[in-house]
């Protein structure tokens, strides 16, 4: 499922979802698909290996879930992730999470 807030240009796209894995445990995949070669993936501010598949960059990872508060109105945010390409262009995403 796509992140609910992304950012990117033509071609660059960072398509992130998760899925309860535990108490307060998140399964994430990510899916990043760009026109130039990834050069590098973090998750909430954590450098993320990924693998080639089918020329898309793949991670799959287990996370800790956000529980911090920042503010009375919202509840806790979804990871963000990032994507850097070798073209210069970066795109960013809000992970869905699936209740």
């Amino acid at each position: 499922a796509p992140g609910r807030a992304s950012a990117g240009g033509p071609g660059f796209a960072v398509p992130a979802g998760a899925v309860p894995a535990g108490p307060g445990r998140l399964a994430l995949s990510v899916t990043v698909e760009s026109a130039a070669p990834l050069l590098w993936l973090t998750v909430a501010g954590t450098p993320v290996d990924f693998r080639e598949e089918d020329g898309r960059a793949v991670a799959s990872l287990d996370i800790d879930r956000n529980t911090h508060i920042h503010s009375e109105w919202c509840d806790p945010h979804a990871p963000l992730v990032i994507a850097a390409a070798a073209d210069g262009t970066a795109a960013y995403a809000l992970a869905s999470v699936s209740p």
